[in-house]
Parts: C-alpha cells; structure tokens; sequence
C-alpha cells in the first residue's frame, strides 16, 4: 500500500508542535533544583509506588526497566507505550506537590520535615498524617510533630474539645476566606491583620464559637444596617452614654469577645430609648435607666408612648410635688419612668398620693367636701 506522504508530513509536524508545546511547560514550571537528599528521597518513594505495581524502577533513566513504562510528571501517571495502559503512581515531582500544598495551607515551612520523614522511610500519607496528627515530640524542634499544623488549624483544634465536627483543609480555608470577605465589605478593615499568623488566629476564634459563613454575615450585616440607618438623634444619644465609638467600632463591638451581640444590642435599644425622652422635651434619661429598660425589653416605640404621656403629667406632678415637699413624697422623671416604662405600683401610688393631697387641698378650701356638703369652717352669710 502507498504511503501517503503529505499525510505523513502532517503527523510529524504534529508531533512535533506538541512536543515543543510539552517542552515550554515543563521549561515554565520548572522546579527549583533538589538537593540530592530531595532527589534520593524522590527516587525512593517512585522506586517503592513504581515497584508495588510489578514494574522496575531505574532512576537514571526514569523508566521502569520491565514494561518500558516512562513517568510523565504532567499527569502524575505512568503510561506503558507499548499496551496504551495507565499505571497509578506517584509522580517524579510529587513532594514538590506536597511542598505547594502545605504553602498553600500557611505550613511552608515543614516541608522540609516532611522531606526528611520520607527519608526515613515514612510514605507519603504516612509523614503528612504525622505532621497533623502526632502528639509525640519532634526531637529536632523538641515541639510536638503536629504542632504547627495544629495552631495553623486552631479553629478545628478547639471544636474538637468542644465535640464539634472539624473541618478538612479545603473547608477551613474557604470558611476564613468568606470572613474575610464578609469583615471587607463591611469596611471592618480594622479587625483584619497585615499579619496573616494573627488573622488566622482571630478566624479560629469565630469557628470555635461555631459561626459558619451565613451566620457570620448575618450577624455582622444586622448590627451593621441597624447602626448605618439610626435616627441622628439616637447616635447622638449613643455617643452620648458611650463616647469615643465610631460607626465601626460599633460595628465591631459584635466581634469582640467580652462583648456578644445581645450586649450590643442592648446598648442601642439603651440609645434609642434616651433619644425618645429628649423627642418629648424631657430632660436627658440616664444611662443606667435607660439600660435597665433596654433590658426589661422596652422597644423604642413603647418608650416613644410612655415619653409622651409623661410629658404630658409631668411638669404639674414635680410642682406639686415641691409644694406638698413635708410629706416626704417626691417625683420626678425617673419616678415617671419607674411608672410608665417599669410598670412599679409604688412609683403609681406616689402619684396618687400627690394627687390625693391636691384634691384634699382644694376641696378644703373651697368649704366642701368630696360628697358636695359644707365643712365646718365655712363661716357665716
């Protein structure tokens, strides 16, 4: 049969653009140069996985002597040419593979300890489960072997105590991620460290309280639109009884760990309610009342309502008040607020009492008593 050459011509020139094309990416991905106990290590673990599969290992040709099979580093496989089968196996850069991984985990700096296991003989799941999970002491550092890995993962470390499900890797990752993002968008630039060692340790102190990712934003997205769209009377009020904080700081209060969400909350309802006593002209509440009430559960409303009827009574009750002063009963606004906001039946009997005495006053001296009839003192006509 005739060959055909343009067919021929062709192939080759295909053959030969994908060869270059092969040459350029391992030229661009390129390794660093090994040391020669990396490379004896490499070499071991190869000769170990190539030779579990039947096959015979010769490093200095990087072909399995017994099925010609060759390692192609770029698909981490070994292919036999003269079968077409794959042959699953470590790669010839497979610990630069695990070298990527623990930088991309923050852990860069033990892979060098990872290499050395190796060479004792470790394989590779077995010196990286001894790097995360072995409690015994590391005679070259004299830490645990598992003790960087175990405060860059902190946050699983202390849901493990707590009986929590731990996240893997990729998760964890992904869960400090999304807090990050979620910290940025609320410009909370301020909780976050140029520092990645502390971030991480902040992130850890979030997933040890057990905050996923939606209930972090959440949290952070309900105090931050509560504080962005408060009345301008209530912020005043709010720097009032706690001066120095700025809408960030307020926002990041939640955060903090002496101070939970229902503090903060409590500290704006406390804002809320001292502005409504201002709205009705009242004088200023005082801190400690106006917590008390955010406490007691009072809404801004209900302390809208209970404002405007005292403001309604008030000035005539504190009038006569200082008028019937020897009676020893005194009222003021916080005495209203006991009244109206707390619901106290001693602050509503003092009232009363005021009340009482003012009617018994002017009955007396009009000369009749509350049934109509003329006291004694009515005189003659």
């Amino acid at each position: 049969m005739a060959i055909n050459k343009s067919a021929l011509a062709k192939a080759e020139r295909i053959a030969a653009e994908e060869e270059a094309r092969v040459a350029a990416y391992q030229a661009a991905t390129k390794a660093p140069a090994k040391t020669q106990a990396q490379v004896d290590a490499i070499n071991s673990e190869v000769q170990r996985v190539t030779e579990s599969t039947g096959n015979v290992y010769d490093p200095s040709t990087a072909l399995t002597v017994e099925n010609q099979v060759s390692i192609n580093p770029m698909v981490a496989t070994t292919q036999n040419y003269s079968t077409g089968n794959r042959v699953n196996t470590m790669a010839i850069d497979a610990f630069d593979m695990i070298r990527a991984q623990l930088i991309q985990w923050g852990l860069g700096s033990l892979a060098d300890t990872y290499i050395s296991l190796a060479q004792k003989g470790y394989k590779a799941d077995e010196a990286l489960n001894k790097l995360k999970y072995d409690t015994s002491i590391n005679p070259a550092t004299g830490k645990p072997w598992n003790a960087a890995y175990s405060v860059r993962f902190a946050g699983n470390v202390a849901r493990q105590k707590q009986g929590l499900n731990v996240y893997d890797e990729k998760e964890y990752l992904a869960l400090e991620d999304s807090y990050a993002d979620t910290l940025r968008r609320n410009n909370l630039n301020n909780l976050l460290s140029a520092d990645p060692e502390k971030n991480a340790a902040t992130f850890a102190g979030y997933m040890a309280k057990g905050l996923s990712a939606t209930e972090f934003a959440d949290r952070i997205d309900e105090v931050s639109t509560r504080i962005t769209n408060l009345d301008p009377n209530i912020k005043k009020q709010f720097t009032t009884y706690y001066p120095g904080l700025s809408e960030t700081d307020l926002i990041s209060y939640v955060l903090a760990p002496e101070n939970t969400l229902p503090v903060l909350k409590t500290k704006i309802a406390a804002a809320e309610i001292g502005a409504s006593a201002l709205q009705y002209g009242l004088g200023a509440t005082s801190k400690g009342m106006a917590e008390d009430l955010a406490r007691a559960g009072v809404t801004r409303e209900e302390a809208q309502k209970g404002y405007e009827k005292i403001a309604e009574y008030l000035p005539r009750t504190q009038y006569l008040a200082q008028i019937y002063d020897e009676t020893g009963i005194k009222y003021d606004q916080t005495t209203a607020e006991e009244e109206q906001l707390k619901g106290l039946a001693s602050a509503k009997r003092k009232r009363e009492q005021i009340r009482e005495r003012e009617e018994a006053a002017f009955l007396g001296s009009s000369g009749y008593t509350r049934t109509g009839r003329p006291t004694g003192n009515t005189g003659q006509f």
